[in-house]
Formats: structure tokens, sequence, C-alpha cells
């Protein structure tokens, strides 16, 4: 498929986000018993540098996410985690997106309206980057939440705490570029 150019346009996302993007491990104990004593010991798991919320309503297009999801991993190191979840009046759980193919297979589920406090609460707070991908046509809840928030079209939205960034189409059909930032 040919990139619809909001590969192009999240360019400006790389300069919100996190500068350490590479893979980060985090510890957490593990137990055992031996010889009738509990010991510990700490193995290192993979910590995600991003976690992407898709609004999946029935008023955005499939192809669109997945296009957003290639262009923020590959704003990533190569071997940088990102768990991308789908929410539209509620939470579908995260997949782990590590390679292109896991893109192609992403599970978009939801197809009703859009909650954005159900998008808000999934964040797990591990991740040292929260991105929801919208189109903005929802309340806004009046919880405070230190994510991007990228709205493709040009529904104005004001969340509390985060950034925001407006994403419209050009005159080129399904073609995106940003359209201004708020800080």
């Amino acid at each position: 498929l040919e990139d619809p150019g909001l590969a192009a346009a999240v360019k400006g996302l790389s300069e919100i986000l996190e500068p350490s993007m590479q893979m980060d491990f985090d510890w957490f104990p593990g137990g055992t018993i031996r010889d009738g004593m509990l010991r510990y010991d700490f193995r290192p798991y993979p910590v995600a540098r991003a976690e992407i919320l898709l609004d999946t309503s029935a008023s955005v297009d499939g192809e669109l996410l997945r296009w957003f999801v290639r262009a923020v991993k590959g704003l990533m190191q190569q071997d940088a985690l990102v768990r991308v979840g789908c929410f539209d009046t509620r939470f579908y759980g995260f997949q782990d997106v590590n390679t292109q193919e896991d893109i192609e297979k992403l599970a978009l589920q939801g197809s009703g309206g859009t909650d954005f406090s159900v998008a808000i609460n999934a964040f797990t707070g591990d991740a040292e980057n929260q991105i929801i991908f919208t189109d903005g046509y929802a309340e806004m809840p009046e919880q405070n939440c230190d994510a991007v928030w990228v709205v493709y079209g040009s529904m104005p939205i004001h969340p509390k705490g985060g950034r925001v960034i407006y994403v419209k189409a050009s005159e080129e059909k399904e073609k995106y570029e940003i359209d201004f930032l708020i800080t």
C-alpha cells in the first residue's frame, strides 16, 4: 500500500516523545523456594517505550490507524517495544507491537462511540510515552492525563494535561499533514 503521508506528518511527534526511545529493562522479583528458604532473584523484563491508544469508533478508518502505528514505530529504535490498545466506549486490551508483521496483524476492535475516560484509565503508567490517536469527537473528561493527543481532523479538543497535535487532510486525497501544535 502507498503511504498516505501520515508517516511524514508525525515527524513533529518525535520532538514531544521521550528522548530515550530504545528498549529499556525494569526488574521484578521472582521467588523460588530452595532448602526451605525463600530466595529472590531479579530478572529483567522489557518495558514499553510507548503505549498508544487508538480510537476505533465507527468514524475512524482502520487503515489510517495502522499507518499511524507504523509512523510512531518508525520514530523509535528498532528494538523498542510499543503497546497498542483499542478503545471506543470500552478498552479492548493492549497488544505488543515489535515488527511490521505485528502491525499488519493488529486486531482493531470496536466500532461504537467514543469515551475518552476509558482511554485515560487504560494507560498502565509503565510506558514513558502515552499517545491517544482520535478524531476528537467525544466529551473531554475532567481527569488529568499527561498524554500526547493526536487528533486527525479539525475537531478542537482541550484535554487536561498533555499536548495536542492536529493532523488534517491535505488537498491530495488520503494525504495528511500536521496543521499546528498546542503545548
